[in-house]
């Protein structure tokens, strides 16, 4: 519903974007498992305006009959879609609903679409904000005092009641069981020392490598709010190198120096297919063919009836490639993944991210004098 909700909201505000985009400004609003997420950009001085006109878009939406189901429609059609997109792309989505605790493929949603009514958005998003936890970062030439009064702005318009810490939504995935098979060792275990160290040298420069503009800087800020871990100080150099992003970034240097090809252990640990601590999730899109069967679709259409054999065909690729036949004991079937639901509440799931620093630290208590 937040997804029908935001359409709604961008609708309503239309006539408003096209002023605000001659005036340097722009703005978009976006759904996620977490709530609902608002982007700002724009001239500092008229930032206010543009965040009070947003949230009161966003307050005090009227939903009308006509223009509900004109967005219903809108967001219907962009469900369908997705089984137009570049097969990587729905792969990436098919990841995201399989190993995140929260997520649903658009083809899920689609399934509940139709029973959404406008009375159910007229319900649903006060109570979306009446209570939250409210995460806002201000990057670029903003002093600290326009951040909190952005921020007061923010919280007297949409007055909102405080989400109890305990309540806040916590980023978990989906923490895979031991065992798969497949190949992914030769390049690795051949690189010569030489070409070894130009990767390593070439990642330590990547690291050390300036961000080119604003909005590579902002994006970054942004991973680290919503990976819930807030390590602001983590990455490449900033635009401004500052004295403590210079030295987090040669922190990471550090880190990466003492690597040599003995990373071939944590290799064949995690990743060989011949370990029995290796986890896989592979997700297969297969075409259909309008007039026979692709050679690449009868495979995987074989795997998917006879595993055992497709086990085989791996076990004799990997003897041929590395010259070595793989521990009987560690041979895995792989289990084909029916019920998604099942399979998830299955499975046990990952420690929940944890900040690097309190947020306590980056509050503020009470005002100025």
């Amino acid at each position: 519903m937040t997804r029908v909700y935001v359409d709604l909201v961008e609708d309503g505000l239309n006539e408003y974007a096209y002023a605000a985009d001659r005036a340097g400004l722009s703005y978009s609003l976006s759904e996620s498992a977490q709530g609902l997420s608002i982007e700002l950009n724009g001239f500092s001085d008229k930032m206010s305006v543009l965040v009070e006109k947003v949230l009161l878009g966003v307050r005090d939406l009227e939903i009308k009959q006509g223009r509900f189901d004109v967005a219903k429609e809108r967001v219907r059609e962009a469900y369908k879609n997705f089984d137009y997109m570049d097969p990587y792309r729905q792969i990436n989505a098919f990841a995201r609903m399989l190993i995140s605790e929260r997520s649903w493929a658009p083809f899920q949603m689609l399934e509940e679409l139709p029973a959404v009514t406008a009375e159910d958005i007229r319900s649903y998003f006060p109570g979306l904000l009446r209570q939250m936890h409210i995460e806002i970062l201000v990057h670029d030439n903003l002093y600290k005092e326009d951040a909190l009064n952005i921020t007061k702005l923010v919280k007297s318009t949409l007055r909102p009641y405080r989400l109890p810490e305990s309540q806040w939504p916590s980023r978990r995935a989906i923490a895979l069981p031991n065992g798969a098979n497949h190949l992914y060792e030769r390049d690795l275990r051949s690189m010569t020392d030489e070409t070894f160290k130009e990767h390593e040298i070439g990642l330590v420069n990547k690291r050390l490598e300036k961000l080119k503009n604003l909005g590579q800087e902002t994006s970054r800020f942004w991973t680290h709010n919503t990976s819930e871990v807030f390590d602001f100080e983590q990455g490449p150099c900033s635009l401004t190198n500052s004295v403590d992003q210079i030295s987090t970034a040669y922190r990471d240097v550090e880190n990466i120096e003492p690597l040599t090809k003995d990373i071939l252990e944590f290799f064949n640990q995690y990743i060989h297919p011949s370990s029995s601590t290796r986890a896989k999730l592979s997700i297969h899109l297969i075409a259909r063919a309008s007039t026979g069967t692709s050679a690449a679709a009868g495979d995987c259409a074989a795997a998917a009836e006879n595993p055992d054999a497709s086990v085989l065909r791996e076990n004799q690729d990997l003897v041929a490639v590395n010259g070595y036949e793989p521990s009987v004991s560690n041979t895995r079937i792989p289990v084909k993944v029916e019920n998604v639901k099942e399979w998830k509440a299955s499975l046990h799931l990952s420690a929940a991210a944890t900040p690097v620093r309190g947020l306590t630290e980056f509050a503020e208590f009470g005002s100025k004098s």
